[in-house]
């Protein structure tokens, strides 16, 4: 404090900026690194809960005995996902029979029943871009596949771009090998 103690010296008022200039340095990259972390082990935990749904589905499939692919596996997801040959995801509603059995749903649209069918209150997805959706879904073919056999997930609320490829955090589904895995590019 200075001589009357009414007020702060230049010179403390300079280390106290200095101070809080350096703290700044320091904790805005932290706060920002937990902000990508939290929306990773989001996307993680959502992958997880998805991939889980999509093996109980094949296990279902299996106890059933009917090792093709089908309409409405009895004994999981209310009875309306349709299967490809492995047992996996494609779709709910995909008529009987199905016309495209290894393509996932009906359209572009078919992406977002997978996801609302095998996941308990998940955030919202839409196909369309300009909706004010959590996810932004896109039906693809995956590698070595002339099938719409993949979903992309991407994340829009953290650098966000409608390119899979670009875009930060993505969740991909392929019904061919049912793995589901997260996509970073951070």
């Amino acid at each position: 404090m200075g001589k009357n103690g009414l007020g702060f010296t230049l010179i403390e008022l300079v280390i106290a900026i200095t101070v809080a200039a350096v703290i700044a340095i320091i904790a805005i990259p932290k706060f920002f690194s937990y902000t990508s972390e939290s929306y990773i082990a989001q996307a993680e935990g959502i992958a997880q809960n998805f991939e889980q749904s999509v093996r109980l589905t094949q296990y279902r499939w299996i106890a059933n005995g009917n090792l093709q692919s089908g309409n409405d596996v009895q004994g999981f997801a209310n009875d309306q996902l349709d299967v490809n040959l492995n047992g996996f995801p494609i779709g709910i509603n995909k008529n009987n029979p199905m016309a495209q059995p290894n393509n996932i749903g009906r359209g572009k649209k078919g992406c977002n029943d997978l996801w609302n069918t095998l996941l308990i209150d998940p955030p919202s997805v839409s196909h369309n871009k300009k909706t004010d959706s959590d996810f932004l879904s896109i039906r693809y073919s995956s590698e070595n596949s002339s099938f719409q056999d993949a979903c992309y997930y991407i994340n829009k609320h953290y650098q966000y771009t409608a390119d899979p490829l670009t875009s930060g955090i993505v969740i991909s589904y392929n019904s061919t090998t049912g793995k589901v895995i997260v996509i970073t590019h951070l």
